[in-house]
Formats: C-alpha cells, structure tokens, sequence
C-alpha cells in the first residue's frame, strides 16, 4: 500500500512540476507607442519560454513545441532550435513578414534530476 501511495505522488508530482511551453505576446499598441525596428511597421514583441525536466541529459518530460500547453515525453525540447519555430510561427499569426533581434536564454540546475529551461524572444514587424 505504502509503495502505491509512493508511486501515485511521484507520478502525480511529475505531471506537476513537468515541463511546458508558454507563448506570450504585447502587440504594439502596448509597446507605448515605441518602435521596436528602424525599418517596417511594429506589430509585436514575442515571447516563448520552455522547461522540462531531465535524468542527466535524456529529457523525461518537457514542453511539447508543435503543441503549445502540451507535454513530450522523452523529446529533447528545451533547446534554440525547437523554440525558435515557434516564436517565427507566432510572428507569422499576427501578420509579421520579419522577426528581429531575437535573443535566447538558456538556463539548467541539478545534477541527477535537472530542470532545464529556454527562453527566446523577438520583435515582430511588417
């Protein structure tokens, strides 16, 4: 009994605390009326954040890219090259022709378990 109460926590911290993909946006209304480019008219600044969690270096659960709010299991997301797609895909939604000044950051903790987290972001224009 005990070491089913022990699995059901452990399986029910996991979906918890497991990894996810999160896309936030201000469009440029909410920018103060600033320019975000030299060139080409303001449309948004993107934001996309993801975070899973590892054993060593082989993902067990992180933010599933191709569907936001979703997880993967035992796919290795949390890097540049899955998420920036989906800052470009985001840009493209709201009608953007060009992602500028995108930057990334890239974050781990943990020596057995690691939590590992991305964070990419852009400015969209016409």
């Amino acid at each position: 009994m005990k070491k089913m109460i022990l699995s059901l926590s452990l399986a029910v911290a996991a979906v918890l605390f497991a990894g996810c993909v999160s896309v936030e946006t201000v469009k440029g209304a909410d920018l103060n009326k600033q320019s975000i480019a030299n060139s080409g008219k303001t449309v948004a600044h993107v934001n996309v954040q993801n975070w899973g969690i590892y054993l060593f270096s082989i993902p067990l659960l992180s933010g599933d890219t191709s569907s936001i709010g979703s997880i993967a299991v035992l796919k290795d997301t949390v890097n540049a090259e899955a998420v920036a797609p989906v800052v470009a895909a985001e840009a493209a939604k709201l009608g953007g022709k060009k992602v500028l000044d995108m930057a990334s950051q890239f974050s781990e903790f943990g020596i057995i378990f690691v939590n590992r987290s991305i964070n990419v972001s852009g400015n969209v224009v016409r």
